[in-house]
């Protein structure tokens, strides 16, 4: 990514590309991680990628009815608050978040973000707005890997047990699946996974040494 910042949906979605949408796994070297992460295909055609977290309990922190939830290549704010956004325009959600992100003193990271989660009755959604530091760019996402891992986890956290597949709609209005292993006090394999819609047909090339 230019800004060095790892992006879950990238690594998919280039997954997806190199085994051109066949079921199978691939070792893939992102921004802003050090090791490689496991992506693939699975059977049912959608996309998957490992997704870079630290293990202990303590990367995630309670404030109030919120947390920060630091992972490894972006830190992300996730806001419970009921009705946060309702009646803002996009922009208006861009300059709530990055008051935020200066007020929790995120704007020091070299990528971070705040994610505003919505329940309608059974379904979670999510509103993602992220900031890389030395790009100096503010963008409300279509849709944000990392910030569905970030959830995953305080699910998983909450729940006391590891979780599974659990949909949560993005603002593109597709959902993004995010597993994740706890056993009580470590976070393990840490996954997301959802349907690849391919735009526009081109040429991929890898870089040796990345996959």
């Amino acid at each position: 990514m230019a800004g060095g910042e790892f992006c879950g949906n990238a690594t998919r979605s280039a997954a997806f590309l190199i085994l051109d949408g066949k079921p199978g796994e691939v070792l893939i070297k992102a921004s802003g991680v050090k090791q490689k992460l496991k992506a693939g295909v699975n059977s049912d055609g959608e996309a998957y990628a490992q997704m870079p977290i630290l293990p202990t309990t303590s990367s995630i922190t309670a404030d109030g009815s919120d947390f920060l939830v630091e992972l490894e290549g972006i830190t992300h704010f996730v806001d419970f608050t009921k009705n946060a956004t309702d009646g803002l325009s996009t922009d208006e959600i861009k300059l709530k978040a990055m008051q935020a992100i200066k007020e929790k003193g995120l704007d020091s990271f070299p990528a971070a973000g705040v994610i505003y989660v919505a329940q309608d009755n059974e379904s979670l959604r999510i509103e993602p707005v992220v900031y890389v530091r030395d790009l100096d760019t503010l963008y409300y996402e279509t849709a944000c890997g990392s910030g569905t891992t970030a959830l995953g986890m305080i699910l998983a956290l909450q729940k006391g047990k590891s979780v599974k597949n659990i949909a949560i709609l993005q603002p593109s209005g597709m959902s993004i699946k995010v597993s994740v292993d706890f056993e009580g006090t470590t976070f393990g394999y840490t996954q997301i996974q959802g349907a690849i819609e391919l735009l526009k047909k081109g040429s991929a090339r890898t870089l040796e040494g990345n996959i």
